[in-house]
């Protein structure tokens, strides 16, 4: 099968976790035998614009534009459609699946996908689908509702009242099904109007992400890993207070696995005043395999944001590797880590029962060696990337790709 992929980002320029899907499944689907094209975009002058990464073939088309246009230019940049236009009548895919594209590529891609003849399915992994702030202003964490006061007072002079209605006219009107990571997401999507969406969960390559169960050096302060984007959203500040609750005697590291340097000088700030700036490292942003190999080296992950996280790649990634996860209450954690079994499903805003969690795994390694090979088992049996693959597989053919 010839199937193209269309993601606003993707390695080695890739700056998310729906970049990391798509290449993963591209890569699977490129070992099974399938012809990949990805289309994507990059937003500096790079030399190579058309290159291969592992088997599959990729176009990173150049579109930049200033931020406070993206309520627009994600629903349509004509620029960027003409472009993907040009990538598909040339490929002549039997299939279009669309991931994350309401910023550079724009959505208006799916339409031209459809008018072109191409049965096109489409993941959202992330909100932005149905609301221009990922659902961090509404009224709570379980709230799938965007409140249009708090979206124009957010997004000020950015803010396009008609942003929404057009990208859901778009996903409903030109693609064959929406992929959901999370059965949370799949309910935000529906409960905003969008259609003919199913949930199909990530997956991870179990042969890549092995676990070790070394054993801790006590003289060595043990770390605990907020994988993914920083930012206050994610958690970072709640886990930093948790943190602060935990005696100086098991106090661990704390190690954020991404990067965001708008929020990372207010994040060491806030840090200080908790009395925790000796206890911080950030990494910045790192490749998958990178992501892995630092990762590995903690005794405790923790994904604790803040409002409803549809599917943190982390949980699965530490479950994989042994670890075992405390996660948050909102958005998709519960469907993956099972509470007293895997790890802990906590209120992030609650720092005492957030640090009573962390006491505990801190100070019982049995306690964390159990848990962590329960995470393995689990995604073994649930999260892998074959299951992720098949399952999109079907839609595909049920979409009409053949």
């Amino acid at each position: 099968m010839r199937i193209a992929m269309l993601a606003d980002f993707y390695p080695p320029y890739n700056r998310g976790g729906a970049g990391v899907v798509a290449h993963r499944l591209a890569k699977y689907f490129a070992r099974q035998g399938h012809e990949i094209l990805v289309v994507t975009t990059v937003q500096e002058e790079v030399l190579q614009k058309e290159y291969e990464i592992d088997g599959v073939a990729v176009i990173a088309i150049p579109v930049n534009y200033p931020e406070r246009f993206r309520n627009f230019l994600g629903v349509n940049n004509p620029s960027a459609v003409a472009s993907v236009r040009s990538s598909l009548a040339e490929f002549k895919p039997d299939l279009v699946h669309a991931h994350n594209i309401h910023h550079y590529l724009s959505l208006a891609c799916i339409r031209a996908s459809d008018h072109m003849g191409w049965p096109t399915v489409v993941t959202s992994h992330d909100y932005l689908f149905v609301c221009c702030g990922r659902l961090t202003c509404t009224t709570g964490p379980q709230c799938f509702r965007p409140n249009i006061v708090s979206c124009a007072m957010t997004q000020r002079l950015r803010f396009n009242p008609f942003r929404n209605a057009a990208a859901r006219k778009i996903i409903n009107s030109h693609s064959s099904y929406v992929l959901a990571i999370s059965d949370v997401m799949r309910r935000a999507l529906e409960i905003n109007g969008i259609e003919r969406v199913e949930t199909i969960h990530n997956g991870i390559d179990v042969d890549e992400w092995v676990p070790q169960y070394l054993d801790m050096n006590t003289e060595i302060r043990p770390k605990v890993t907020l994988p993914g984007r920083i930012s206050d959203e994610k958690g970072a500040e709640v886990l930093l207070k948790a943190v602060a609750e935990v005696p100086i005697s098991d106090r661990p590291t704390i190690v954020f696995l991404g990067d965001n340097p708008r929020y990372e000088t207010k994040l060491r700030a806030f840090a200080e005043s908790v009395g925790l700036s000796g206890c911080l490292e950030i990494t910045g942003w790192l490749s998958s395999e990178a992501v892995r190999d630092t990762l590995i080296n903690a005794q405790i992950v923790t994904t604790p944001s803040i409002y409803p996280d549809p599917f943190n790649l982390g949980n699965i990634e530490a479950m994989s590797l042994g670890i075992p996860v405390i996660g948050t209450c909102f958005g998709g954690a519960p469907e993956i880590i099972v509470d007293g079994e895997t790890g802990f499903i906590i209120d992030p805003r609650d720092s005492i029962a957030f640090s009573t969690r962390l006491i505990k795994l801190l100070r019982d390694k049995k306690l964390r060696d159990s848990m962590g090979r329960a995470g393995r088992r689990r995604v073994e049996e649930l999260f892998t990337l074959k299951q992720q693959a098949d399952k999109t597989m079907d839609k595909y053919l049920e979409a009409g790709a053949f």
